[in-house]
C-alpha cells in the first residue's frame, strides 16, 4: 500500500512541475510576477489590451487541436484497413478536408472578402458524397451480416449532427482566452482591494498573499475541469476507440484502485 501511495504522490508532483512550468512561461509572456506587471524589464502581453488577439488565438488552437485529433483518426482508420472511417468519416480524411475549407470560407468572410461559390457548393456536396458513399459501404456490411440498417435516417442525422459540431467545437475553445481575461480581471480586482486598505500596515501583503493563493487554486481547479472537458470532447472523441492498451490515470495517494 505505501508503495502505491508514493507512486500516487510522484505521478501528482509530475503533473504538478508541468503545470507551475507552464505557469512560470505564460507568466512571463504576460510580463506578469504573480500580478505585478513591474518586476520585468518588458510589459508583455496584456490580456485585457488585446482582447481580440487573444480570442482568435484561441480560435485558431482550437482549430489546431481538432486537425490533429482528425490526422490521428485518419492514421489510425489507415492502420485499422478501415478505409471508410479513414476516408470518408466526418472525422477521417473527407470531415479534414470539409473542416479547413469551412474554416478558410470563414476567415475570408470575416476579412470581407468575397467567397467563390464554388467554395459553397463543395462544402455541402463533398460531406454529401463521401457520407452517402460510406453508409452505402456500411450498409452493404451490415447485409452480409444480415444487420438491420438506417441508411436514410443516418444519413440526415449525422450530417447535420456533424456540422453542428464542428462549429460548436471550435467555438468552444474560446473559454482559453476567456480564462486569462478572468485571470486579469481577477488580479485587477486584488488589487484594488489593496490599494484601498494600503494605509493599514501589512495589510496589502495579506490581501496580495491570499489573492494569489486563492486564485492558484480557484483557477487550477476550474482550468483542470476544463481542459479535460477539451481534450474529451473535441480532442480524444476524433479517433479514439474501444480496445488496445488499457488506460491507467493518475490516482490520488489513498484512494481505491
Amino acid at each position: 500500500r505505501s508503495n502505491r501511495v508514493s507512486e500516487g504522490i510522484r505521478q501528482i508532483a509530475r503533473l504538478l512541475v508541468w503545470a507551475g512550468g507552464s505557469a512560470t512561461v505564460f507568466g512571463f509572456v504576460y510580463g506578469s510576477v504573480f500580478g505585478f506587471r513591474n518586476l520585468l524589464p518588458y510589459q508583455g502581453y496584456e490580456p485585457m489590451q488585446n482582447i481580440g488577439a487573444f480570442l482568435t488565438i484561441a480560435l485558431f488552437f482550437g482549430v489546431a487541436m481538432m486537425s490533429l485529433g482528425m490526422a490521428f483518426n485518419i492514421v489510425a482508420a489507415i492502420w485499422r484497413k478501415d478505409w471508410a472511417t479513414g476516408l470518408l468519416d466526418w472525422s477521417g480524411l473527407m470531415g479534414l478536408a470539409f473542416y479547413w475549407l469551412a474554416v478558410f470560407t470563414a476567415i475570408q468572410l470575416f476579412a470581407g472578402k468575397r467567397v467563390s461559390p464554388t467554395v459553397g457548393v463543395t462544402l455541402i456536396a463533398l460531406p454529401v458524397a463521401a457520407t452517402a458513399i460510406r453508409l452505402a459501404v456500411e450498409k452493404r456490411a451490415r447485409a452480409r451480416a444480415q444487420q438491420t440498417s438506417h441508411t436514410g435516417e443516418g444519413f440526415v442525422g449525422e450530417t447535420l449532427e456533424s456540422w453542428l459540431a464542428f462549429l460548436t467545437n471550435t467555438l468552444s475553445h474560446l473559454r482559453l482566452a476567456a480564462f486569462a481575461l478572468a485571470h486579469a480581471a481577477l488580479f485587477e480586482a486584488v488589487f484594488s482591494i489593496a490599494g484601498m486598505l494600503r494605509g493599514v500596515v501589512g495589510l496589502p501583503v495579506v490581501i496580495h498573499v491570499l489573492g494569489n493563493a486563492l486564485m492558484i487554486g480557484l483557477e487550477g481547479l476550474v482550468v483542470c475541469v476544463q481542459t479535460l472537458r477539451l481534450h474529451s470532447y473535441e480532442f480524444f472523441a476524433r479517433f479514439f476507440r474501444v480496445g488496445g492498451t488499457e488506460f491507467k490515470p493518475v490516482r490520488l495517494p489513498g484512494s481505491a484502485p
